[in-house]
């Protein structure tokens, strides 16, 4: 599918049939949950699929693969709990993950409304560090579906919101990620 040089992931899902994107970013793809996002096979910020969809650069994908699989728990026990998950596999085209890749974006408008984005991505070999961060008093939830609003949609909403992952494979043997 072909996006603009400048579309997230998100732009490129939105043109897969029978995938959707909700306002508060949560992705179904023919009726099914995605709940989680994979960069060749590896977890990305795997607690919320939109963190993913909405910074990584849709021109780093070869392929995107949409896969049932078993569980967490059934994967780490080996026993079947008969529990599947709708996950999002990701291919990067070859040199994509090697190097530093990253944007940022900001705004400032009238009474005093702001907006500011900061996505870096630092990659070599199978190690990856991430971080994100966005501040806004427009509204806008900031990846954070909805989170940290109170009272509804009355008056400004103020957002701060931020995100580290780190992915390291020192050996064949030891596998280390983890994200806050």
């Amino acid at each position: 599918y072909k996006v603009q040089e400048t579309a997230v992931l998100a732009d490129l899902i939105k043109k897969i049939p029978g995938a959707e994107i909700d306002a508060d970013g949560k992705i179904t793809i023919n009726g099914k949950d995605i709940t989680k996002i994979l960069v060749d096979g590896k977890e990305f910020f795997s607690n919320d699929p939109k963190v993913a969809s909405e910074n990584l650069p849709a021109k780093m994908i070869e392929k995107l693969q949409v896969l049932d699989q078993k569980s967490d728990m059934a994967r780490l026990t080996g026993f079947d709990d008969g529990e599947e998950q709708t996950v999002i596999n990701l291919i990067a085209r070859p040199g994509m993950k090697e190097g530093i890749m990253g944007s940022v974006s900001g705004g400032y408008g009238s009474e005093d409304r702001y907006e500011g984005n900061v996505f870096l991505n630092v990659a070599k070999n199978s190690n990856r560090f991430s971080a994100l961060a966005n501040c806004n008093n427009n509204n806008n939830a900031a990846g954070g579906s909805g989170r940290g609003r109170w009272g509804g949609n009355r008056g400004v909403t103020e957002t701060t919101m931020g995100g580290v992952n780190i992915a390291m494979e020192p050996s064949q043997k030891l596998k280390y990620d983890g994200d806050i």
